[in-house]
């Protein structure tokens, strides 16, 4: 097992800090799928966190020690359940055709 299975084998903490609503650090980051000036979606281990604002910038990003460190003008951080697109395709694809 390399080093990066092994930290994958091990459950990450997670913890989110912001500073006046305009600088951030997250850690328990195994992932960013998407990053935008307006939205930044990333995986933790038992989430999705979408977060929403105005100008927001990626100072660091370090996969393999989990951390995150954002920029700019916050208006929301939303956690959802982890999903695979594969299933919400079928969902939408079920739900289309009842």
């Amino acid at each position: 097992m390399d080093a990066r299975q092994v930290a994958n084998a091990k459950k990450m903490s997670h913890d989110l800090q912001m500073k006046n609503r305009h600088e951030c650090q997250i850690t328990g980051v195994q992932d960013v799928r998407s990053y935008e000036p307006k939205e930044v979606v990333v995986i933790t281990e038992d989430s999705i966190l979408t977060i929403k604002g105005e100008n927001l910038h990626v100072n660091r990003l370090s996969i393999e020690q989990g951390e995150l460190d954002l920029e700019g003008t916050f208006q929301s951080f939303v956690y959802t359940k982890h999903t695979t697109l594969a299933q919400k395709g079928e969902n939408l694809l079920s739900r289309m055709f009842r």
